[in-house]
């Protein structure tokens, strides 16, 4: 009984460009910024980023459609807007999960790495391919990566570009959690199912929290407690 309501609480984004392996291009991106400002309207406890084919995940930006640009300057700025939209996601009163099945390539890691939770399934694979393109991460990747795992792993897999499976990202701090393949949909679900119950504004504070300036921590607190606790008592 709890399962089937508690999976409503979660807007669900499906990438679906089987053409171009879920590349992400601007529409799709402004497509997603629509969809989080909708749960958000909503009061929607979490939105789960998933992929409608079980192969990819996402394969980065749309190379084709950078290609098909008049300068550098103009593939700059959509890039621009692209890396703008991954960094409103912890601004978001609402918690974002990566559900990863297949592969998450280049900028399909650094998708993932925006969320502020990655579940994949035991089929699934990360790399960092922008080293292979010539080019570094360019959506805020490297950045949180960095954060997550610590520089000397995300050197490794930054440098080499290789391929990172489930267990090694699970074990470096890449992922939070690994499922059975298929069941990531389903894994994330019942992870917002638990905190459906969780004031919005409190929950749109925590991420404040988690995601403040590691020079500023003490003082965002401080704020927020001050906030709420003069709202109860």
């Amino acid at each position: 009984m709890k399962e089937a309501s508690l999976k409503s609480s979660a807007e669900i984004f499906y990438l679906d460009r089987p053409e171009t392996a879920n590349a992400l291009d601007l529409p799709t991106a402004q497509n997603l910024k629509f969809t989080i400002k909708k749960a958000v309207q909503e009061k929607r406890a979490g939105l789960i980023i998933t992929s409608k084919h079980p192969k990819v995940f996402c394969s980065g930006g749309d190379l084709k459609a950078y290609s098909k640009m008049k300068s550098s300057a103009q593939s700059l700025a959509q890039n621009k807007k692209i890396q703008a939209l991954l960094s409103e996601f912890a601004t978001a009163p609402l918690l974002i999960i990566a559900a990863v099945e297949g592969k998450a390539i280049g900028g399909g890691c650094e998708l993932a790495l925006a969320c502020d939770r990655i579940i994949c399934g035991e089929g699934a694979q990360f790399a960092f391919r922008q080293v292979g393109q010539g080019v570094t991460t360019g959506w805020g990747g490297g950045q949180r990566l960095l954060k997550r795992v610590g520089p000397p792993l995300a050197l490794d897999w930054l440098i080499s570009g290789r391929s990172i499976g489930p267990s090694e990202a699970l074990r470096g701090g890449l992922v939070d959690q690994v499922v059975l393949k298929g069941q990531t949909l389903d894994a994330a679900q019942n992870f917002i199912a638990r905190i459906d119950d969780t004031p919005r504004d409190l929950l749109g504070a925590f991420k404040k929290l988690a995601y403040a300036p590691d020079g500023s921590i003490h003082k965002v607190e401080e704020t927020l407690f001050r906030k709420f606790w003069t709202q109860t008592h």
